[in-house]
């Protein structure tokens, strides 16, 4: 799923959380008013708030997710290390055999894994 669908769903499901939830707590007042105590407080503990705070949760793991900019961005960075790491071997290799251009391929990977993103 998108990122944007995600987001709507998750808003969707938080509406209708928070409707649900005006609509107990209504409930509750009109027992109170009505006498009815402890109906109104067991009515009320019947709210599970930890919905809430799971659709709050998935919405910040949604929010650190990077974005098909930031990936390709991180692409192009190791890229260029890779790049940069051939045109550095390239010198020393023998471009007859496929293991010294595999092998520098995967001392650039290396590296661009050991310096990690711009995150």
């Amino acid at each position: 799923m998108v990122t944007i669908d995600k987001k709507i769903e998750l808003i969707r499901r938080e509406q209708e959380e928070l409707k649900h939830r005006a609509e107990v707590e209504e409930k509750a007042v009109q027992l109170i008013t009505e006498g009815k105590h402890e109906e109104a407080v067991a009515l009320l503990n019947s709210l599970d708030d930890g919905i809430l705070a799971e659709i709050q949760m998935e919405m910040e793991m949604i929010n650190e997710e990077p974005t098909a900019r930031q990936k390709a961005q991180e692409r192009r960075r190791k890229a260029a290390i890779i790049l940069e790491t051939l045109a550095n071997d390239a010198i020393n290799m023998n471009w007859n055999y496929e293991e010294d251009y595999l092998k520098a391929i995967m001392k650039g990977l290396k590296r661009a894994e050991e310096e990690g993103g711009s995150e």
